[in-house]
Protein backbone atom coordinates (compact mmCIF):
# COMPACT_ATOMS: atom_id res chain seq x y z
CA UNK A 1 0.00 0.00 0.00
CA UNK A 2 1.32 3.42 -0.97
CA UNK A 3 0.70 5.73 1.97
CA UNK A 4 1.96 8.72 -0.02
CA UNK A 5 -0.47 8.35 -2.91
CA UNK A 6 -2.54 11.46 -3.60
CA UNK A 7 -5.22 11.46 -6.34
CA UNK A 8 -4.43 13.70 -9.31
CA UNK A 9 -7.78 15.46 -8.97
CA UNK A 10 -7.00 16.42 -5.38
CA UNK A 11 -3.59 17.78 -6.36
CA UNK A 12 -5.07 19.88 -9.15
CA UNK A 13 -7.79 21.20 -6.85
CA UNK A 14 -5.26 22.02 -4.15
CA UNK A 15 -2.98 23.75 -6.65
CA UNK A 16 -5.81 25.84 -8.12
CA UNK A 17 -7.37 26.86 -4.81
CA UNK A 18 -3.94 27.53 -3.30
CA UNK A 19 -2.96 29.63 -6.30
CA UNK A 20 -6.17 31.67 -6.20
CA UNK A 21 -5.88 32.16 -2.45
CA UNK A 22 -2.21 33.15 -2.56
CA UNK A 23 -2.87 35.65 -5.34
CA UNK A 24 -5.87 37.07 -3.46
CA UNK A 25 -3.81 37.48 -0.30
CA UNK A 26 -0.93 39.09 -2.18
CA UNK A 27 -3.22 41.57 -3.93
CA UNK A 28 -4.92 42.40 -0.63
CA UNK A 29 -1.59 43.05 1.06
CA UNK A 30 -0.36 45.24 -1.80
CA UNK A 31 -3.54 47.29 -1.56
CA UNK A 32 -3.04 47.63 2.18
CA UNK A 33 0.53 48.80 1.59
CA UNK A 34 -0.72 51.31 -1.00
CA UNK A 35 -3.26 52.68 1.46
CA UNK A 36 -0.57 53.00 4.11
CA UNK A 37 1.63 55.06 1.78
CA UNK A 38 -1.07 57.17 0.14
CA UNK A 39 -3.35 58.09 3.04
CA UNK A 40 -2.95 60.16 6.17
CA UNK A 41 -1.23 58.02 8.86
CA UNK A 42 -3.88 58.61 11.53
CA UNK A 43 -6.71 57.97 9.08
CA UNK A 44 -5.17 54.70 7.94
CA UNK A 45 -4.39 53.69 11.53
CA UNK A 46 -8.03 54.27 12.47
CA UNK A 47 -9.03 51.99 9.58
CA UNK A 48 -6.77 49.21 10.88
CA UNK A 49 -8.18 49.71 14.37
CA UNK A 50 -11.70 49.20 13.02
CA UNK A 51 -10.52 46.08 11.20
CA UNK A 52 -9.17 44.72 14.50
CA UNK A 53 -12.49 45.38 16.23
CA UNK A 54 -14.24 43.54 13.40
CA UNK A 55 -11.86 40.59 13.83
CA UNK A 56 -12.86 40.22 17.47
CA UNK A 57 -16.54 40.30 16.50
CA UNK A 58 -15.81 37.84 13.66
CA UNK A 59 -14.51 35.24 16.10
CA UNK A 60 -17.61 35.56 18.26
CA UNK A 61 -20.01 35.46 15.30
CA UNK A 62 -18.32 32.79 13.18
CA UNK A 63 -18.62 30.04 15.84
CA UNK A 64 -15.59 28.29 14.30
CA UNK A 65 -17.85 27.41 11.37
CA UNK A 66 -15.01 26.70 8.95
CA UNK A 67 -13.71 23.88 11.16
CA UNK A 68 -17.03 22.53 12.38
CA UNK A 69 -18.63 22.44 8.92
CA UNK A 70 -15.55 20.69 7.53
CA UNK A 71 -15.91 18.15 10.34
CA UNK A 72 -19.52 17.67 9.31
CA UNK A 73 -18.40 16.96 5.74
CA UNK A 74 -19.07 13.25 6.19
CA UNK A 75 -22.81 14.01 6.23
CA UNK A 76 -24.97 13.48 3.19
CA UNK A 77 -25.44 16.49 0.91
CA UNK A 78 -28.93 17.22 2.26
CA UNK A 79 -27.81 17.00 5.89
CA UNK A 80 -24.76 19.16 5.17
CA UNK A 81 -26.99 21.82 3.62
CA UNK A 82 -29.23 21.79 6.68
CA UNK A 83 -26.22 22.00 9.01
CA UNK A 84 -24.79 24.99 7.10
CA UNK A 85 -28.18 26.71 6.85
CA UNK A 86 -28.97 26.42 10.55
CA UNK A 87 -25.51 27.60 11.51
CA UNK A 88 -25.81 30.52 9.12
CA UNK A 89 -29.04 31.67 10.79
CA UNK A 90 -27.41 31.59 14.22
CA UNK A 91 -24.41 33.53 12.94
CA UNK A 92 -26.69 36.13 11.38
CA UNK A 93 -28.41 36.63 14.74
CA UNK A 94 -25.02 37.03 16.43
CA UNK A 95 -24.01 39.53 13.73
CA UNK A 96 -27.07 41.62 14.57
CA UNK A 97 -26.16 41.46 18.27
CA UNK A 98 -22.57 42.57 17.59
CA UNK A 99 -23.87 45.39 15.39
CA UNK A 100 -25.97 46.62 18.30
CA UNK A 101 -23.02 46.34 20.71
CA UNK A 102 -20.75 48.40 18.42
CA UNK A 103 -23.50 50.99 17.92
CA UNK A 104 -24.11 51.34 21.67
CA UNK A 105 -20.35 51.55 22.29
CA UNK A 106 -20.12 54.39 19.80
CA UNK A 107 -23.10 56.23 21.26
CA UNK A 108 -21.64 55.75 24.73
CA UNK A 109 -18.34 57.29 23.71
CA UNK A 110 -16.27 54.10 24.01
CA UNK A 111 -15.50 54.12 20.26
CA UNK A 112 -14.60 57.07 18.03
CA UNK A 113 -16.82 55.76 15.24
CA UNK A 114 -18.96 52.78 14.28
CA UNK A 115 -17.44 52.03 10.86
CA UNK A 116 -16.39 48.58 12.04
CA UNK A 117 -20.05 47.57 11.58
CA UNK A 118 -19.48 47.57 7.82
CA UNK A 119 -16.60 45.11 8.28
CA UNK A 120 -18.60 42.40 10.07
CA UNK A 121 -20.23 40.74 7.07
CA UNK A 122 -17.33 38.30 6.33
CA UNK A 123 -18.45 36.46 9.48
CA UNK A 124 -21.23 34.96 7.33
CA UNK A 125 -18.74 33.36 4.94
CA UNK A 126 -19.42 29.72 4.07
CA UNK A 127 -15.81 28.62 3.63
CA UNK A 128 -16.37 25.45 5.66
CA UNK A 129 -19.28 24.35 3.48
CA UNK A 130 -17.17 24.74 0.33
CA UNK A 131 -14.38 22.68 1.89
CA UNK A 132 -16.74 19.97 3.09
CA UNK A 133 -18.40 19.70 -0.33
CA UNK A 134 -15.09 19.71 -2.23
CA UNK A 135 -15.63 23.09 -3.88
CA UNK A 136 -12.50 24.87 -2.66
CA UNK A 137 -11.71 26.21 -6.13
CA UNK A 138 -15.14 27.80 -6.46
CA UNK A 139 -14.76 29.48 -3.08
CA UNK A 140 -11.27 30.72 -3.94
CA UNK A 141 -12.59 32.25 -7.16
CA UNK A 142 -15.37 34.02 -5.28
CA UNK A 143 -12.85 35.38 -2.76
CA UNK A 144 -10.63 36.65 -5.57
CA UNK A 145 -13.59 38.34 -7.24
CA UNK A 146 -14.60 39.92 -3.91
CA UNK A 147 -11.13 41.34 -3.28
CA UNK A 148 -10.73 42.65 -6.82
CA UNK A 149 -14.14 44.32 -6.61
CA UNK A 150 -13.19 45.95 -3.31
CA UNK A 151 -9.80 47.06 -4.61
CA UNK A 152 -11.26 48.59 -7.78
CA UNK A 153 -13.96 50.33 -5.75
CA UNK A 154 -11.39 51.67 -3.30
CA UNK A 155 -9.16 52.91 -6.10
CA UNK A 156 -12.11 54.71 -7.69
CA UNK A 157 -13.12 56.28 -4.37
CA UNK A 158 -9.66 57.55 -3.49
CA UNK A 159 -8.75 58.80 -6.96
CA UNK A 160 -12.00 60.72 -7.51
CA UNK A 161 -11.95 62.88 -4.41
CA UNK A 162 -14.36 60.91 -2.23
CA UNK A 163 -13.81 60.69 1.53
CA UNK A 164 -11.70 57.86 2.86
CA UNK A 165 -14.65 56.61 4.92
CA UNK A 166 -16.42 55.51 1.73
CA UNK A 167 -14.13 52.48 1.54
CA UNK A 168 -16.08 50.97 4.44
CA UNK A 169 -19.19 51.03 2.27
CA UNK A 170 -17.18 49.56 -0.63
CA UNK A 171 -16.05 46.73 1.62
CA UNK A 172 -19.60 46.05 2.77
CA UNK A 173 -20.95 46.00 -0.78
CA UNK A 174 -18.22 43.72 -2.17
CA UNK A 175 -18.66 41.31 0.77
CA UNK A 176 -22.44 41.30 0.35
CA UNK A 177 -22.08 40.36 -3.32
CA UNK A 178 -19.65 37.61 -2.32
CA UNK A 179 -22.10 36.17 0.24
CA UNK A 180 -24.89 36.19 -2.35
CA UNK A 181 -22.65 34.29 -4.78
CA UNK A 182 -21.77 31.75 -2.09
CA UNK A 183 -25.44 31.15 -1.39
CA UNK A 184 -25.89 29.97 -4.97
CA UNK A 185 -23.86 26.83 -4.23
CA UNK A 186 -26.17 25.16 -1.73
CA UNK A 187 -29.86 24.80 -0.93
CA UNK A 188 -30.83 27.00 1.99
CA UNK A 189 -33.02 25.19 4.56
CA UNK A 190 -33.73 26.02 8.20
CA UNK A 191 -36.39 23.47 9.08
CA UNK A 192 -36.68 22.51 12.75
CA UNK A 193 -33.90 24.87 13.88
CA UNK A 194 -35.20 24.93 17.45
CA UNK A 195 -37.13 21.66 17.50
CA UNK A 196 -34.07 19.49 16.91
CA UNK A 197 -32.03 21.27 19.61
CA UNK A 198 -29.46 22.20 16.99
CA UNK A 199 -28.03 25.11 18.98
CA UNK A 200 -27.62 23.06 22.16
CA UNK A 201 -26.08 20.11 20.31
CA UNK A 202 -23.74 22.36 18.35
CA UNK A 203 -22.25 24.00 21.41
CA UNK A 204 -22.05 20.72 23.29
CA UNK A 205 -20.08 19.08 20.47
CA UNK A 206 -17.93 21.95 19.25
CA UNK A 207 -17.38 24.33 22.18
CA UNK A 208 -13.68 23.30 22.57
CA UNK A 209 -12.97 24.35 18.95
CA UNK A 210 -14.80 27.64 19.50
CA UNK A 211 -12.92 28.45 22.71
CA UNK A 212 -9.61 27.41 21.16
CA UNK A 213 -10.10 29.83 18.26
CA UNK A 214 -10.80 32.69 20.65
CA UNK A 215 -7.79 31.77 22.80
CA UNK A 216 -5.48 31.65 19.79
CA UNK A 217 -6.58 35.12 18.72
CA UNK A 218 -6.27 36.46 22.27
CA UNK A 219 -2.61 35.40 22.37
CA UNK A 220 -1.58 37.90 19.69
CA UNK A 221 -4.73 39.72 18.68
CA UNK A 222 -5.68 41.43 21.92
CA UNK A 223 -2.15 42.81 22.26
CA UNK A 224 -3.01 45.10 19.34
CA UNK A 225 -5.47 47.01 21.50
CA UNK A 226 -2.99 47.30 24.37
CA UNK A 227 -0.47 48.75 21.91
CA UNK A 228 -3.03 51.22 20.58
CA UNK A 229 -3.97 52.36 24.09
CA UNK A 230 -0.43 52.65 25.42
CA UNK A 231 1.66 53.62 22.38
CA UNK A 232 -0.88 55.20 20.03
CA UNK A 233 -2.48 54.36 16.70
CA UNK A 234 0.66 54.90 14.61
CA UNK A 235 2.66 52.24 16.47
CA UNK A 236 -0.45 50.05 16.38
CA UNK A 237 -0.59 50.35 12.57
CA UNK A 238 3.08 49.32 12.22
CA UNK A 239 2.41 46.26 14.38
CA UNK A 240 -0.61 45.23 12.30
CA UNK A 241 1.29 45.62 9.02
CA UNK A 242 4.08 43.41 10.33
CA UNK A 243 1.49 40.84 11.41
CA UNK A 244 0.05 40.84 7.89
CA UNK A 245 3.41 39.84 6.44
CA UNK A 246 3.52 36.85 8.79
CA UNK A 247 0.05 35.80 7.65
CA UNK A 248 1.20 35.53 4.04
CA UNK A 249 3.50 32.63 4.91
CA UNK A 250 0.61 30.72 6.51
CA UNK A 251 -1.68 30.73 3.48
CA UNK A 252 -0.54 27.44 1.92
CA UNK A 253 -0.64 25.65 5.26
CA UNK A 254 -4.29 26.67 5.64
CA UNK A 255 -5.07 25.31 2.20
CA UNK A 256 -3.52 21.94 3.03
CA UNK A 257 -5.38 21.79 6.34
Amino acid sequence: MNFFYVPDGLLKSLAKSGGYTAFTLLVSYLMLAWLARSQEPLEFSAYLYNVSIALVAYLLIDLASEHTTSHAGSLEAKSLNEFTSRLLVIRFILLCVCTCVVSVSWWGGFLDDAYSIFLLLPALSMAGHFQASGKNVDFARIMLFEKLLFILSTYFILTHGFKFEYIYFAFFLSTLISIVLQLQFFSFSVKDLIKNNFIENYFRNYWPIYILGIAQFAYGGLSRFFIADSLGLLVFANFVMAYQIINIFAVFQRQVD
